[in-house]
């Protein structure tokens, strides 16, 4: 069956409403779950389709019983056992809907035998199953009053009476559950059967009993009637068919004979009914009874549980009730309440004939002649009456209860027994004297007592149904009397048993004495009672104080829900008066003393002790001779005053940090935890995530690049360390967009102090590589703080440099530099949220001493959840438990240090979780400083779009935005200029980030405006911006008012100085200059300096920008020359003035000039090109578009072919062809007979062109001239004999070089040629204006050669053709 939780109880007092589950005591008996509602101080059970399916209902056996049950606890501790048991006999007519046979009507009752503390069951004793709490009329009860006084009606009056509930609500002294007919004692002995079975609603006559009671009396005399000899036996039958019966005051008498019969054992049972002898009180003044048992009776529906009740006066006639019966065959009634005084003593009964007695037996009955109300079995006598109809409320609720005791027979198959009871006490404690402590003034002790292991055993019941009919039918055979069990022993397996179990409810302390004598007690004071819900539950108390020397026994019991006190737990205290000194050998010198218990030990150890950078490693006697332990012994030879000293050793901190997704840890070869014993080989691992690599790996402000082992060993540690791992998404090289990387330093304050100018570098900079960051403290300032990049770089604080191994990403350097008498009033709370998709507060810089609640939130409820949440120290300690944590959750509160937040998510476990790849998680951090608003910083899906919105607070004002590292706010009044590198943002703004497909970070940074400043520090800002590089005096956070603070900056070669920015005002006066000096500041101060790339050079002063110069000295001429200033290099520039595009265009970066030359700006390179000015194309003609030349091609439109003709259609040009009839060869002209052109003609589509061409009939080759013989036309012609190719040839006579010159003299032909002495390079050499024989020969020359150069250049885009 199912039981109650005894720590269910402690619950239900605290909820309104709550479903109690009950535990199972074996297979064959399970329980409903129940609902109690204290509202309403009512238990339910919920109906059978919400009933646990551990519970099982009994079945139905035809002419048997069959019983289960289980019990509940009420709002105010009560238990009750709930039984239910099917019906014998099942309706012919109705068996498919299983109800009771009305043919053969049965009363049940029930039947509860206890199991005594001492193991043994008591007797058999009948219980009533009304359920006081329904509230619906259950009770019926038939009062036969006599006849003087039945028309008053004073039984039903009473139970009407109102009265308020114990929660306040309205009722009635019935409950509204007992409901009474009153009819006159001559009418009841007339026709008693009919008045029984009479339906008290409608009067109809019936075949049943109606009643649950009959009440005789409630008239002193019962005004002289008694019972007729038929209405005593009908009353007999009653009573055997389950109803239950009270006599009232002066009925059972010798002179009454009806009555008298029910004095009987078989009946009331009492042992001298011819007793006429008044034991009570006298005829004046107050009455009063005292409650002297325990039980439903007095708990039910009215707790009158050991009162002193006022009665209207009344008296006993002396008759003795109680002890057992004479042959020992059971108990004479129960005796619950006795006649008393005021003060509830019932041995001196005032104005009595004769002295009550009251004698307790041996076997623990009650034997007296002074008893006020009394029960045996379901009859019991009662003394109301003698007042004739006077009742007191308290002698209401007496009747009251007592109905409701005596209806103890049920027409339904469920019963509640509210008797069932935990009368058993829990066993005792188990307890020790934990620690014995000094008192602050280190003279006296008090001792901390630990209590346990109590088990609450309940009291044992056992349950039987007795089954009564209730009319005759003419075949009775097998309508009968039915036991659910015949078996009257209650251990036997056909018995249903269940235990009441309330529960342990906790312990108590009771007295500290100087006795080792146990003191019982029955009661205690359940407010000091400490909580404790089971046996396993370890409670803690300590005493009060404890003088040394002397010893103490505490008293201690265990207590459960039904008031049930255990035994005494006896614990010795004993307190020494020996001291013994822990010396902490630290720089506090501290001693601490403590006393030694009788048995030499100490009474208590110093613990958690702790020393900036050391371990310590135990408690020793001088020079180390025996260590020192709660369990070490000092006998009287080490005397009454004992010095035991500290052992530490020195220890050194790696402190952790990281950034991107991997694991980082420590560990030593020793196996000590961080931080490390000095010596100790320590080995720092890391791992990357799934979807990241290790970028880097920073050791004390040095960076290593990995090298692939997941290790960084540190060897003999001998002083503090901090290691920061970069770990980085994996992605594809991707040529990054950017041209430069900016390197900003800021100082926070320091005074005097200086650090390594803000720079930018382009990215192909040497400088770039081990690119070291400086900073020089002034006197009297020390450094408190290293950002790189927003991290907090604790291990930068003592370093005074930053190297990077390479720069290939923004950075920004913040040393926060405060005087060293100056304590931090502001921290840093870094957030972080690593594992999968969610949003946490962002990072942020925080008054000391406030408070910041951390929260965060899974994104994607539904795959991932939050495992952990992490709060560490700037050395990387966890330091969690010091802040109160609900799992995602953190309040952060009295911040006095930097904090990092850590909180880890994790796809769930279990089937059907999408997981995201690591590489596709892409973080979004936002951090602020002052007084505002941020979204938080979250982990997004890659594609995933967010806006971050910031809003600042009255009174404050966005002074920066930084996204990505760079500075993107500018002021209003900013120039356009700067609007180019920057972005207008507003006091309540937002970044939107769409399809995110890398990491990003905003940070905000807000100002307090109109208003007074805190402190008498100023901001200076720098920084460096455009399309180029320099260097710009570093900023400072943190200036003392009246400071000067100089700014410099400078650029590098072939740039220039666009503009200058002070405040958001255009300094004209500064663009030439390259500083600008602070002086006596008193306001913050934000200087920008735009630089710009230099790419339009003009050397000769004609205003516009030189072509073919060469600007970095390498001596070759530049390329990419943008002549139309837009910022970009041109393609097709016209170098001679005739508005085509030059040949020897350089449009791939390579230095070299192209061919394939797009002229028509469609990216691709033209054929058919027009060389000739006519308009026409003349060389590599394409007419039909398949890319290739064409042959037999007419330029002239003379009908003739013009161009590589092919006179004997072999797809191959011919040679010595004559168009113009004039007898020799105009086209492919062969002027040596060989049957080849002589003219770079590629006639044997070998891709090259022909040699040895002589264009002036002199005999001697001009062009592609072969002096080697080898078939290839010879470069570096060597005309002078001299081994080598000649320079500076003079082809026209005048004794200047006009071809290949060499004016530097270094062997190699000029660029750039000057050959008229202006100092400027020439444009156009030759002069076609001249008459010059010379000039005209080097022109034809200079033509045969261009066209030689063109050949050369189509026999190219053969090649590739």
């Amino acid at each position: 069956m199912k039981r109650m939780l005894s720590t269910l109880l402690t619950a239900c007092m605290l909820m309104t409403s709550i479903v109690m589950p009950v535990l199972a005591k074996d297979e064959n008996q399970l329980a409903k779950n129940t609902v109690v509602s204290l509202k309403e101080n009512t238990v339910q059970t919920n109906s059978s389709d919400e009933s646990s399916d551990e519970y099982v209902p009994p079945k139905f056996e035809e002419g048997k019983i069959n019983v289960n049950g289980y019990y509940v606890v009420a709002n105010d501790g009560q238990l009750s056992e709930y039984l239910e048991w099917s019906f014998p006999y099942r309706n012919p007519l109705q068996e498919e809907d299983d109800y009771p046979d009305p043919g053969r009507p049965y009363r049940y009752v029930m039947w509860q035998a206890k199991k005594n503390t001492d193991g043994t069951w008591g007797d058999w004793e009948t219980r009533s199953p009304v359920d006081v709490d329904a509230k619906d009329g259950s009770v019926w009860v038939l009062n036969v009053a006599p006849d003087s006084i039945a028309g008053s009606r004073n039984l039903e009056n009473w139970m009407n009476t109102p009265i308020k509930d114990y929660d306040g609500t309205n009722t009635t002294i019935g409950r509204n559950v007992i409901k009474v007919r009153t009819i006159n004692m001559s009418t009841f002995n007339t026709n008693p059967v009919e008045q029984l079975k009479i339906n008290p609603t409608d009067g109809s006559a019936t075949n049943e009993y109606q009643y649950s009671v009959i009440v005789f009396g409630t008239c002193d005399s019962n005004g002289g009637q008694d019972i007729s000899a038929t209405a005593a036996t009908e009353t007999e039958k009653f009573y055997k068919a389950g109803g239950g019966v009270m006599f009232g005051h002066d009925t059972i008498r010798a002179d009454y004979a009806g009555f008298k019969r029910f004095a009987t054992k078989e009946y009331m049972n009492i042992s001298t009914p011819e007793a006429k002898v008044t034991v009570g009180h006298s005829k004046t003044g107050n009455a009063h009874v005292k409650v002297v048992d325990t039980g439903f009776l007095t708990s039910r529906p009215w707790n009158l549980e050991g009162r002193t009740l006022e009665i209207p006066n009344t008296h006993v006639l002396g008759q003795q009730v109680g002890g057992r019966n004479s042959d020992a065959s059971g108990a004479q009634p129960r005796v619950w309440m006795q006649l008393s005084d005021a003060s509830g003593n019932v041995n001196t009964v005032p104005g009595s004939t004769t002295a009550p007695y009251t004698n307790y037996l041996d076997n623990g009955y009650l034997e007296t002649n002074n008893y006020y109300l009394i029960t045996n079995g379901r009859m019991a006598m009662i003394q109301t009456g003698h007042s004739n109809g006077q009742a007191t409320t308290d002698e209401q609720m007496v009747i009251a209860n007592t109905l409701i005791y005596l209806a103890q027979s049920t027409t339904t198959t469920t019963a509640k027994d509210a008797s069932f009871i935990d009368e058993a006490k829990p066993s005792k404690a188990q307890g020790k004297v934990s620690a014995i402590t000094p008192t602050p003034d280190l003279v006296n002790y008090t001792a901390t007592i630990e209590l346990t292991g109590s088990v609450d055993y309940g009291t044992e019941y056992a349950y039987r149904i007795q089954a009564l009919p209730q009319t005759t039918i003419s075949d009775g055979s097998d309508y009968n009397e039915i036991w659910s069990s015949t078996a009257t022993d209650p251990t036997d397996s056909s018995v249903y048993r269940d235990t009441a179990l309330s529960g342990l409810k906790g312990y108590y302390i009771g007295e500290v004495n100087d006795s080792p004598t146990p003191i019982n007690l029955k009661t205690v004071d359940q407010k000091k009672i400490i909580p404790a819900s089971g046996s396993e539950d370890k409670i803690t108390v300590e005493t009060g104080t404890l003088l040394p020397g002397k010893t103490y026994y505490v008293h201690t019991y265990a207590v459960d829900y039904q008031g049930n006190v255990s035994e005494d737990l006896v614990l010795e205290i004993s307190v020494s008066a020996r001291a013994v000194n822990f010396n902490y050998m630290d720089e506090t010198k501290q001693v601490k003393q403590t006393l030694l218990k009788s048995d030499g030990t100490c009474a208590t150890m110093p613990s958690n002790m702790t020393r900036e950078g050391y371990r310590f490693v135990g408690w020793y006697t001088e020079n180390e001779a025996m260590e020192v332990n709660a369990k070490t012994q000092f006998d009287e030879s080490y005397g009454d005053n004992i010095d035991v000293y500290a052992k530490w050793i020195k220890t050194w901190p790696i402190m952790l940090g990281q950034r991107g997704e991997g694991n980082v840890s420590v560990s030593s070869s020793k196996g000590e935890k961080n931080p490390f014993n000095e010596g100790s080989d320590v080995t720092v691992s890391y791992e990357a995530a799934e979807g990241y690599q290790v970028k880097a790996i920073w050791l004390d402000g040095v960076e290593y690049q990995p090298d692939g082992s997941g290790k960084l060993m540190i060897e003999a540690i001998d002083q503090e360390h901090y290691v920061l791992v970069e770990f980085e998404v994996k992605e594809e090289p991707v040529e990054t967009i950017y041209e430069y990387y900016n390197i900003e330093t800021v100082l926070q304050g320091g005074g005097s102090s200086k650090i390594t100018p803000s720079v930018r570098l382009e990215k192909k900079d040497p400088k770039c590589s081990n690119y070291e960051v400086k900073w020089e403290i002034a006197e009297g300032y020390e450094v408190k703080q290293v950002q790189v990049d927003g991290i907090d770089r604790r291990d930068l604080i003592d370093q005074n440099q930053i190297c990077f191994a390479h720069v290939n990403d923004d950075h920004q350097i913040v040393v926060v530099v405060e005087k060293k008498t100056k304590q931090p009033t502001e921290f840093t709370v870094q957030t972080e949220l690593i594992g999968g998709p969610g949003q946490i507060t962002p990072s942020s810089r925080v008054k000391a001493g406030t408070t910041m609640n951390v929260e965060s939130q899974v994104s994607d409820e539904k795959n991932y959840e939050i495992v952990s949440t992490k709060v560490y120290d700037k050395a990387g300690n966890d330091v969690s438990d010091r802040y109160t944590i609900n799992l995602g959750d953190v309040m952060l509160n009295d911040i006095a240090e930097d904090l990092r937040v850590v909180v880890q998510l994790q796809a769930k476990k279990q089937a059907g979780t999408v997981v995201i790849p690591q590489n596709d998680l892409l973080r979004l951090t936002t951090s602020k400083s002052g007084e505002g608003e941020i979204s938080g910083s979250k982990i997004l899906q890659r594609g995933d779009s967010e806006t971050v919105e910031w809003q600042a607070m009255d009174g404050w004002a966005v002074s920066e935005v930084i996204v990505d590292g760079e500075k993107i706010y500018y002021r209003e009044n900013e120039n356009e200029s700067i609007r180019t590198y920057s972005l207008r943002v507003e006091e309540n703004g937002n970044m939107p980030f769409d399809e995110i497909e890398e990491n990003h970070s905003v940070h905000i940074t807000f100002e307090k405006i109109d208003e007074e400043r805190e402190t008498d520090t100023y901001t200076v800002t720098t920084s460096l911006v455009g399309d180029g590089v320099g260097t710009i005096t570093s900023g400072n956070q943190a200036l003392e008012a009246g400071e000067d603070y100089p700014i410099q900056w400078e650029t590098e070669k072939n740039h220039t100085i666009v503009e200058v920015w002070v405040n958001g005002e255009l300094r004209e006066d500064l663009k030439e200059m390259n500083s600008f000096n602070i002086e006596n500041i008193d306001q913050d101060y934000e200087v920008i300096v735009v630089v710009k790339r230099v790419i339009n050079i003009d050397t000769d002063g004609d205003g516009k920008p030189d072509i073919n110069i060469d600007t970095d000295d390498d001596g070759k001429p530049d390329v990419n020359v943008d002549t139309d200033d837009d910022g970009k290099p041109d393609i097709n520039v016209d170098t001679d003035n005739d508005g085509k595009p030059d040949i020897n265009v350089d449009t791939d970066n390579d230095g070299k000039p192209d061919i394939n030359v797009d002229t028509d700006n469609d990216g691709k390179p033209d054929i058919n090109v027009d060389t000739d000015n006519d308009g026409k194309p003349d060389v590599n003609v394409d007419t039909d578009n398949d890319g290739k030349p064409d042959v037999n091609v007419d330029t002239d439109d003379d009908g003739k072919p013009n161009i590589n003709v092919d006179t004997d259609n072999d797809g191959k040009p011919d040679v010595n062809v004559d168009t113009d009839d004039d007898g020799k060869p105009d086209i492919n002209v062969d002027t040596d007979n060989d049957g080849k052109p002589d003219i770079n003609v590629d006639t044997d589509n070998d891709g090259k062109p022909d040699i040895n061409v002589d264009t002036d009939n002199d005999g001697k080759p001009n062009i592609n001239i072969d002096t080697d013989n080898d078939g290839k036309a010879d470069i570096n012609v060597d005309t002078d004999g001299d081994g080598k190719a000649d320079i500076n040839i003079d082809t026209d006579g005048d004794g200047k070089p006009n071809l290949n010159l060499d004016m530097d003299n270094d062997g190699v032909a000029d660029t750039n040629i000057d050959t008229d002495g202006d100092g400027i390079a020439d444009k156009n050499i030759l002069d076609l204006n001249t008459s010059d024989d010379a000039n005209i020969l080097g022109y034809v020359t200079s033509m045969v050669l261009s066209f030689g150069i063109m050949l050369l250049v189509l026999r190219k885009r053969y090649r590739y053709m």
